[in-house]
C-alpha cells in the first residue's frame, strides 16, 4: 500500500484544478478578470513584463505634401517590469497520525478535511493579497489593488516606473472631503462617483466594475432605494455574486466579513488592462514528500507564483475619503 505521504501528494496533485478555480471563482475581482481573459499565466523571465499602453507618441500627427516627417524618438520606459511573487501552504502530518490512520478510508477522511483546509487558507491569502500594496510579510506580499491603484498616485513606483517623474503611471483619485466637499453619503455617492467615471474614460475605454468597501457599497444600494435598482450581468449572477450596476460596470462588495478592502473606498477598474499572472509552472503546484528533519513528520507543500499587473494606469481610479 503507498505510503499516506504520496496519496496525500497524490489526492492534492489531482485536484490542481479546483484549486485554482477556487482562486479565481470566489472572488468577485478575480473572477471578472477571469471571465474577460484578464487571467494570463506566463513562463518565465526576472519580471512580468506589460507593455504600456498609455504612452503618448508625438510622431502621430497631419501633414501634406513633402513636409518633413517627425521622427523625435519615443519614450525610453516602453513597459512595466512586475516582481514575480510567492505564496506557499502545505498539509503536514506527523508518524502517529500516519499510524493511527493507516487504513483507506481513515486516510481519505483526514485528508480531506486538510486540504480543504488548505484550498480555504490559500484562497483567503491570495484573494486578500489581491487588495494589498505589497508592503505586507517585509514586502513579499502581491502588489494588488492598493499599489496598481492607490491613495496617492504621484509618489513612488509601480513596476518600476517612477509616478513622480512619469504621468503616464498615475491612476485616477476622488476624494470625497477634498474634491466633493464633504463625506460621502447614500445622496451624493453618485454624484462623487460620476466624477471619477468621467476621469477613467477613454473614448470606448470604459470602467467595466467598480469594487466596493462596506460603507461606500451601502451608500450605493441605499441610493438605489428609490429608483427600480438594476442588477448586474448574467456572467457575474452565475458566479454566484450578488452585484450592481452603474453604467457599464458590475458594483461588486470588495469588503464584507474579513474583507481586505477599506470600507470607505471604490475601486474603479477597466479590466481590459488590469491582469492576474499566475506562473505557468507555480500555479498551485504540488510537491512531493518531504521528510521534516528531526521530527517523525512530513510535509505536502504548494506553491504559487505571479503578481497582480497592468498595462495602463490611469484608465483605473479610486474614490476615497480623507480621514
Amino acid at each position: 500500500m503507498p505510503l499516506i505521504g504520496e496519496i496525500a501528494a497524490s489526492t492534492i496533485e489531482s485536484r490542481n484544478k479546483e484549486f485554482v478555480d477556487n482562486i479565481t471563482n470566489n472572488n468577485a475581482l478575480l473572477y471578472k478578470l477571469k471571465k474577460k481573459g484578464s487571467v494570463k499565466k506566463f513562463s518565465g523571465g526576472q519580471n512580468i513584463r506589460e507593455e504600456i499602453n498609455a504612452l503618448e507618441n508625438s510622431t502621430v500627427k497631419s501633414y501634406q505634401g513633402y513636409d518633413t516627417l517627425d521622427q523625435t524618438p519615443q519614450a525610453a520606459v516602453t513597459a512595466y517590469q512586475f516582481e514575480i511573487k510567492q505564496v506557499h501552504g502545505s498539509v503536514k502530518m506527523n508518524g502517529l497520525e500516519e499510524l493511527q490512520n493507516s487504513g483507506k478510508e481513515q486516510i481519505i477522511d483526514l485528508l480531506e478535511g486538510r486540504i480543504n483546509n488548505l484550498k480555504a487558507n490559500f484562497t483567503n491569502a491570495l484573494t486578500s493579497q489581491a487588495y494589498s500594496d505589497g508592503t505586507g510579510n517585509g514586502g513579499k506580499d502581491i502588489g494588488g489593488l492598493g499599489l496598481l491603484i492607490p491613495d496617492d498616485p504621484s509618489t513612488g513606483t509601480v513596476g518600476g516606473v517612477d509616478r513622480a517623474d512619469n504621468e503616464f503611471a498615475r491612476s485616477q483619485v476622488y476624494d470625497a472631503i477634498t474634491d466633493g466637499g464633504a463625506a460621502a453619503t447614500a445622496e451624493n455617492i453618485r454624484d462623487y462617483m460620476n466624477q471619477l467615471y468621467i476621469k477613467c474614460t477613454r473614448n470606448a475605454d470604459q470602467v467595466d466594475m467598480i469594487v466596493a468597501g462596506d460603507d461606500y457599497y451601502n451608500y450605493y444600494l441605499s441610493s438605489l432605494q428609490e429608483i427600480q435598482r438594476i442588477t448586474s450581468s448574467d456572467t457575474m449572477a452565475k458566479g454566484g455574486f450578488t452585484t450592481l450596476k452603474y453604467m457599464n460596470a458590475d458594483v461588486c462588495l470588495g469588503g464584507g466579513y474579513n474583507g481586505a478592502q477599506d470600507a470607505k473606498s471604490m475601486f474603479f477598474i477597466n479590466s481590459k488592462y488590469l491582469f492576474w499572472r499566475p506562473h505557468a509552472k507555480r500555479n498551485m503546484v504540488v510537491d512531493k514528500r518531504k521528510q521534516i528533519i528531526e521530527q517523525d513528520a512530513f510535509t505536502i507543500p504548494v506553491y504559487w507564483a505571479g503578481n497582480m499587473t497592468f498595462s495602463n494606469a490611469f484608465l483605473h481610479g479610486k474614490l476615497k475619503e480623507t480621514a
